[in-house]
């Protein structure tokens, strides 16, 4: 993420409306000089003082400088200073500083660098140095391949562990913002449905950190019934975005009714345009975070939640473009709960109605959860979608290989993708 530099500002010592001068021509100050009578009748001369020295014209007999207190004072310093002389008072004047028993008071000793350097005498009057430049708040940047492009329609799924709560996940909080906008910056994905954002404005702060990119968190107030299904200092889920790519135009909170089953968190759902070559096309995505843990109280409200998604999908959105990016937490094989089938097999059943991309990872054996042996995040889509999925492109994107302490500094998921061809 960088900041502005402010810089220090030189000070001028000469007066404000005074003029320079060139080598040894006198500079005239208005309101800062005096004038001394020298010598008497046809000879006698009216000689200007200044900080910078002493000039003379020829005066009329009689007539006598007028004296200016201000003026006096600093033109007075510069002559004495110059001939070693006392200097005559313009008058009796109350002077709280000691004497230094030269005529001159230790007050006007102090100013002597300041008359002295207007005048050119000593060295110039170095800049006041300004304010130390505020340093990047975030660790410098970490180089993650990109994955997305720009022929294609990318999708990710990503938990980030807490993301903003100051007493759960990494501790190192402006760490763990740099990591994540590292990956979704590097990986360059259209669209990350993400799960485990604590901090609302810490999400804001992200995506300050994410240049083209936007988003939206389960309770903002833009959310039909966010603010009434997720609190401030809880869990959310949202939903970060390409602004080139991705127009959202509507967002609700789904099956409310199921909070429990869904441990506190119901889906995100929001009507988008996914635009490529021109064309916008609707789709809507979903984002979910389910009840984790291996219990079997767990799993069945894993069970219960999926079977309410189903029922809610077939009803609502049967014909549409469908994509439910999430945080699943158990695989679409066989269960995480030892003995338990899947608990997502009204889905795996349902196929070619929907299907799980993702399921190529559950083949091949590989995790999306540091020290575990399972996928449990997944990406479902409709059939609607599914002709333009490119077989094969699922990954689970190993960032931990480019992270160091990744899992104490990012996350204990991995970023996962599937890949489209653009829908137009």
């Amino acid at each position: 993420m960088a900041r502005q530099q402010r810089h220090g500002r030189s000070v001028r010592v000469d007066s404000p409306r005074g003029r320079r001068h060139a080598g040894s021509r006198a500079r005239e100050l208005p309101r800062r000089t005096a004038r001394v009578r020298a010598g008497t009748g046809t000879h006698a001369r009216d000689w200007r003082g200044d900080a910078c020295g002493w000039s003379g014209r020829r005066s009329r007999p009689g007539r006598v400088g007028r004296r200016r207190r201000l003026g006096f004072r600093l033109s007075a310093l510069a002559l004495s200073f110059r001939t070693g002389a006392p200097v005559a008072q313009p008058g009796p004047r109350r002077d709280r500083t000691a004497d230094t028993g030269t005529g001159m008071t230790l007050g006007r000793l102090l100013l002597l660098p300041l008359a002295v350097t207007a005048c050119g005498g000593g060295s110039p009057a170095a800049p006041i140095p300004g304010p130390e430049p505020e340093p990047d708040p975030l660790p410098q940047p970490i180089a993650i391949p990109a994955q997305g492009t720009a022929a294609t329609l990318d999708l990710a799924t990503w938990n980030l562990l807490n993301f903003g709560s100051t007493g759960q996940g990494p501790r190192d909080e402006p760490l763990q913002l740099a990591r994540i906008r590292d990956v979704i910056l590097g990986t360059d994905a259209d669209l990350w449905g993400v799960q485990e954002v604590t901090s609302a404005s810490g999400f804001t702060t992200l995506l300050s950190h994410l240049p083209g990119y936007a988003g939206l968190l389960a309770n903002d107030s833009s959310v039909a019934g966010g603010p009434d299904s997720y609190s401030d200092g809880e869990i959310k889920v949202g939903l970060i975005f390409k602004t080139s790519v991705v127009d959202v135009t509507g967002a609700r909170i789904i099956l409310a009714e199921l909070d429990y089953e869904f441990a506190g968190r119901p889906p995100l759902e929001l009507r988008v345009r996914f635009n490529h070559g021109g064309v916008a096309n609707p789709a809507v995505v979903i984002v979910l975070h389910a009840k984790a843990d291996q219990q079997v109280a767990s799993w069945e409200r894993r069970a219960a939640a999926a079977a309410g998604l189903k029922e809610y999908l077939d009803a609502e959105l049967a014909d549409e473009v469908v994509l439910v990016p999430g945080d699943w937490n158990d695989d679409i094989d066989e269960s995480i709960t030892s003995g338990r089938d899947t608990p997502y097999r009204p889905f795996v059943d349902a196929a070619p109605d929907w299907v799980f991309p993702t399921a190529e990872l559950t083949a091949t054996g590989v995790t999306s959860i540091l020290g575990f042996d399972d996928v449990i995040d997944h990406i479902l889509a409709s059939n609607e979608i599914m002709p333009a999925y490119q077989p094969g492109s699922a990954l689970v994107y190993r960032v931990d290989e480019y992270i160091p302490n990744y899992r104490d500094t990012t996350s204990d998921h991995l970023p996962v993708l599937v890949r489209f061809r653009a829908l137009n």
